[in-house]
């Protein structure tokens, strides 16, 4: 009898999720919600449609580069492109998307599909490492029932984004590391050096991942370990460091150190990236330098109560899992990973982890927070019944569910509200295109978001550079970008061009674009265009055209 109601909650489990899952996919149709998802969805397409991993677009000046297209890779790693490229050819996008998308468009699911199946597997996975850990069938219940009321992260499970398949190979890496603490065999030891190669495709701080799963291999096996674990993940990693020296030179794209160097989250579209240099950084002084760590810090805690925390609601029973298991090896490496991943993400790379990176990083953290939460909260409701004196049963059932049940909601109400603008910006770029029938025909347009004008349009686009005013000009000439379409968030040197806009330093000033329908309630955007910007006669501009400071 247990067994054939352990087998209905599965099923039943199962079939609900992925039906979500299914609804949140259509929901996002093939809009991107945000530029991370835009840019692997552009780069996608560019795989998917034959013409290799490349951006035909700027987002970033770091790597000083030199043409358009540019190589893929330079900031972000490629595992979620891919896979959003293999949506791309299952949902055949083409290289435009100008027509408005329907409110839920099951070709979204199509889209997505690949994300919606790795998701998918996240409650059971979390089961599973419950089990793993010691626990029964209660705690891989109430595991699975934790990552489907998954807070803040549900809405962008489904996305053309790192999330799921961080969250499915981390979940898989915690799992396989506590397997070999019982069975330490080499070929575990290689399958969790391979799992670190991959989470390291999907997220750039794998490096972290390949340490510890090192660590494990040599306190199994010594020498051989390590090195059985060295041989997985390069066999993972070596192939794309190859093509990463096909096309730049060197496995590692130059630029990448000056993220380091961050004076402000808007830094990392400085122009020309050459500014980013220790002796700025430092010359601001420590005290500038503590602040921003100390705001960094307060930051990614709250980050970590409320996302990671299941709003505070899932804490408790994480703390109580985490008590009880405290001296368990995996969970000992999980709360170490989690506190590397912590200090880098707010004393090394503070402006980065504030605006998503620790965000991000933290999902490969997060399935074992929830086989924690599925440890401790059964036994946290006995030990509370026994001090009310109430039936342990009686507790699990009413006050465990109401109080996951309180969970589910508010994660469904984050969730409709995320969803409600996740198509805004897909909405405006394309009433920007059709609208101008002169920006229709641009080469290449200057903005806020280019991978999403690229995802859009199937056009060029290139990111408004911060700092000086002139360095609108100076990149607009090197890359001859005669559009700027200044938006409602632009650069701080460029508040005047947008409230109060006229023919500047070269630029003419051609009126606003506002917008209809579902993204009416934008502010309108104001565009500029340079004449000959993208002529053979761009270079002498700069020496022609005035400096506005």
């Amino acid at each position: 009898m247990a067994h054939k109601l352990g087998r209905r909650f599965w099923l039943w489990h199962t079939g609900l999720w992925l039906a979500l899952l299914i609804g949140l996919a259509g929901k996002q149709g093939w809009t991107a919600g945000y530029m991370d998802e835009a840019y692997y969805l552009a780069v996608g397409r560019e795989w998917a449609h034959g013409r290799g991993l490349r951006e035909p677009f700027l987002w970033h000046f770091l790597n000083d580069p030199t043409t358009l297209p540019q190589p893929a890779g330079s900031y972000w790693a490629p595992g979620a492109a891919l896979v959003a490229g293999l949506g791309v050819l299952l949902a055949r996008v083409p290289d435009a998307l100008l027509a408005p998308l329907p409110g839920w468009d099951p070709r979204g699911v199509l889209l997505r599909a690949g994300f919606v199946l790795l998701a998918a597997s996240m409650p059971w996975l979390s089961a599973q490492l419950a089990r793993a850990l010691g626990g029964d069938e209660v705690h891989a219940r109430w595991a699975a029932l934790w990552a489907t009321a998954s807070g803040f992260y549900l809405a962008f499970l489904p996305a053309a984004d790192g999330f799921a398949g961080l969250m499915v190979l981390a979940a898989g890496f915690w799992w396989l590391t506590a397997r070999l603490a019982t069975q330490p065999r080499l070929r575990y030891m290689g399958v969790l050096g391979a799992l670190a190669g991959a989470i390291h495709l999907f997220r750039s701080e794998g490096w972290l991942w390949l340490g510890w799963a090192l660590f494990v291999g040599w306190r199994a096996a010594r020498a051989r370990g390590a090195l059985t674990v060295g041989v997985g993940y390069l066999s993972l990693m070596a192939p794309w460091w190859w093509r990463q020296t096909q096309v730049w030179g060197t496995p590692f794209p130059p630029g990448q150190t000056r993220v380091l160097w961050l004076t402000d989250y808007n830094d990392l579209f400085l122009y020309p990236a050459s500014q980013l240099t220790f002796a700025r950084w430092w010359s601001r002084g420590l005290g500038s330098i503590g602040r921003e760590r100390l705001w960094a810090l307060g930051q990614n805690l709250q980050t970590a109560l409320a996302v990671q925390g299941g709003l505070l609601l899932a804490l408790p029973w994480i703390g109580v899992g985490g008590w009880r298991l405290r001296r368990h090896p995996v969970v000992r490496a999980a709360a170490g990973m989690w506190l590397a991943l912590f200090v880098l993400m707010t004393g090394v790379f503070p402006y980065p982890g504030v605006r998503g990176g620790f965000f991000h990083a933290g999902a490969g953290v997060q399935p074992m927070l929830w086989a924690l939460a599925g440890l401790g909260f059964p036994e946290g409701l006995r030990a509370l019944a026994r001090r009310r004196g109430w039936d342990p049963a009686h507790a699990q059932r009413y006050l465990g569910t109401g109080w996951w049940g309180l969970l589910l909601l508010l994660t469904l109400g984050i969730t409709a509200t995320r969803l409600g603008s996740w198509g805004d910006s897909t909405c405006m770029y394309q009433q920007a295109y059709t609208q101008r029938p002169d920006l229709a025909s641009a080469a290449r347009v200057m903005l806020n978001n280019p991978p999403l004008w690229t995802w859009v349009t199937g056009g060029q686009a290139v990111v408004t550079p911060t700092g000086r005013v002139h360095a609108v000009l100076e990149v607009a000439t090197r890359y001859r970008v005669p559009w700027l379409l200044l938006e409602a968030q632009h650069p701080p040197t460029l508040a005047a061009w947008y409230t109060q806009p006229r023919d500047r330093m070269g630029y003419r000033y051609l009126g606003p674009i506002t917008w209809t329908g579902r993204c009416a309630a934008h502010p309108p955007a104001q565009l500029y265009v340079l004449p000959d910007a993208g002529s053979a006669n761009a270079p002498r501009l700069l020496r022609s055209v005035p400096q506005e400071r």
